[in-house]
């Protein structure tokens, strides 16, 4: 769970309740985990490292083959991804650089103009919300 200036510390509590949880503090200039990443099939991570502890990014890193978004990346909504399957991740048309990076992780990309819902600072997963990741 990613505590950030819309996430609770109580939500997460409640959530342990049910699940287990690891809280990832991502200070006071962060909406949602998914502005910073997103985990991806095969154990990839896409993710901005600045908007994470040290010893949370060690962990992260330890469990995931990690792809790295820059602030610039991030603040535009480029962690904020929708996996449509095991195989196919859909990707904001403007992030070339990130949709090359998936793609030599062997994973497929679909290419979308999102512009609209990021004008209103929401991206893939504000718009589909799922309830399980793939």
């Amino acid at each position: 769970v990613g505590l950030g200036t819309r996430t609770a510390p109580e939500a997460a509590a409640e959530l342990a309740q049910y699940a287990e949880v690891r809280t990832l503090y991502l200070g006071p200039n962060v909406m949602h985990l998914d502005t910073r990443m997103t985990i991806l099939p095969e154990r990839n991570l896409l993710i901005c490292p600045s908007a994470f502890q040290h010893e949370d990014l060690d962990m992260l890193r330890r469990r995931f083959s990690v792809i790295e978004v820059t602030d610039a990346e991030a603040l535009a909504m480029g962690t904020n991804v929708f996996v449509i399957d095991p195989e196919t991740v859909v990707v904001h048309a403007e992030f070339g650089r990130i949709s090359r990076a998936i793609e030599d992780r062997g994973l497929k990309v679909e290419p979308l103009n999102f512009s609209e819902p990021n004008a209103l600072l929401g991206s893939f997963r504000c718009a589909t919300m799922p309830l399980a990741r793939a």
